[in-house]
């Protein structure tokens, strides 16, 4: 997928298995007595040394949903401690130039 510029710092992961694991799950798939279906259990292991969650939002001032989760969301994210949870919010301005 290309980047338009406006999500360069999406990461998609990406799940590697060995040969042997993806012989079974090909056999499997080719058998047609069998379910076709495949459950994987996945653990993504992120690096955070201060052992906080890192979370944030992007909105612009005028999107008014945004606005809504705010103020709904806001007594829940205060309860959270400095040391276990960071918050950041981002803010999308720009100039209109056909506004005036």
């Amino acid at each position: 997928m290309t980047d338009d510029g406006t999500a360069g710092n999406i990461e998609i992961p990406v799940v590697m298995i060995d040969k042997q694991s993806s012989d079974l799950v090909y056999e499997y798939l080719r058998d047609s007595e069998k379910a076709k279906t495949v459950s994987v259990s996945i653990r993504f292991e992120m690096n955070h040394p201060d052992n906080r969650v890192e979370y944030e939002i992007w909105y612009s001032p005028d999107h008014i949903d945004t606005l809504k989760f705010l103020a709904e969301f806001s007594p829940l994210g205060r309860r959270f401690d400095d040391t276990k949870a960071l918050f950041t919010p981002h803010f999308a301005l720009w100039y209109c130039t056909e506004c005036k």
